[in-house]
This record gives structure tokens, C-alpha cells and sequence, in this order.
């Protein structure tokens, strides 16, 4: 894991650096961002898979501050006795992105968001319980003046009383800003 963080911390740096300035972001400028992420249990007896799919909107608050909201659908497969479950649920997520620079050949970010996994609660829990904290890192790289690859290695942490350990996601997607 250690290798991966600074793995994405050097592509990150070295292609900030290497990026020449131009107008870039300004306040008040949007940005409307599709990404996703997926992920599969390896190595047990049951095979289960988890994927969510975002459109989220956010609005430059400052030249670095990127205020948002991400409406998403889960999709999840799940291995049981009788055969394979498949699930779909709505999600959604509260972001902020703080960009180290806004030049518009692509820029590093620092996000935080509130990410609600589904909005189906059962009656025994609790809506904090399907609730995630996350933290992350990411990069914007711009292929044309108005578009990006947007992607951020984040880690969650469960609201649910008891929760242990946390999740890595590795998100992917594009973002255009208008």
C-alpha cells in the first residue's frame, strides 16, 4: 500500500510540475465529473462484487475550492447458497476539493466527503450506519481545455457504532468544467 501512495504522490508532483501555466479554474466556474469505482472479494469462499457509479456536480467556490454534490447508484452482486443476488441501491455523497493549483494541463487535489452508501435503511440500524467519512488524494490531467481524467485514491471510515478498519477505493472518471 505504502508503494502506491507514493507511487500516486510522484506522478502527481511530477506532472504539476512539468504542467505549464495557463488561465485555468476560476471561481464560479462547474464542474460536472462521471466516475465510478468496483471492487470484488478475492480469496474467500463467496464471490461478491460492489460497484458504484456517480454523476456529481460541484461549483468553484474559490480558484481552489470545489464544493459539491454526487448522486450515485450501487450495484453489488452477492454469492449466497440459492445462487447470485444482485442489488442496486441509491447513494449519494458530499464533497469539497481543495486543489494545490489550478493550472488547466491538470492539478492535484485534497477531497473530503460525506459518502451515504445506500439510503434504504432497515428499520433496526441507524442512517449513520451506512455512512462513510473519507478522506483522499487525487488528479485532474486535462486532455482538451475543458475536460479531465479525474482519479483519487480515498479511505473511509464507517459511521456504524462498532465499525473497525476502513475502506480504500481508487476512483476513476472525467470531469468537464464549464
Amino acid at each position: 500500500m505504502k508503494k502506491i501512495i507514493i507511487l500516486l504522490l510522484t506522478v502527481i508532483i511530477t506532472a504539476n510540475a512539468n504542467a505549464q501555466e495557463d488561465e485555468g479554474i476560476s471561481k464560479g466556474d462547474n464542474e460536472i465529473t462521471f466516475n465510478g469505482f468496483i471492487f470484488a472479494t478475492v480469496g474467500t469462499d463467496s464471490k461478491n462484487s460492489f460497484g458504484n457509479l456517480f454523476l456529481s456536480y460541484g461549483k468553484y467556490y474559490t480558484d481552489k475550492l470545489l464544493i459539491g454534490l454526487a448522486p450515485g447508484i450501487s450495484i453489488s452482486t452477492i454469492q449466497t447458497a440459492e445462487g447470485t443476488e444482485v442489488n442496486t441501491d441509491l447513494s449519494g455523497q458530499l464533497f469539497a476539493n481543495y486543489n494545490f493549483s489550478v493550472v488547466k494541463k491538470g492539478f492535484p487535489y485534497v477531497k473530503g466527503s460525506y459518502y451515504q452508501t445506500t439510503f434504504d435503511i432497515p428499520d433496526e440500524a441507524s442512517f449513520k450506519d451506512y455512512g462513510v467519512i473519507q478522506i483522499g488524494l487525487g488528479y485532474k490531467s486535462f486532455f482538451n481545455e475543458f475536460a479531465s481524467i479525474d482519479t483519487s485514491l480515498n479511505y473511509g471510515k464507517s459511521l456504524a457504532e462498532g465499525a473497525e478498519g476502513g475502506s480504500i477505493m481508487l476512483m476513476t472518471g472525467l470531469s468537464f468544467i464549464f
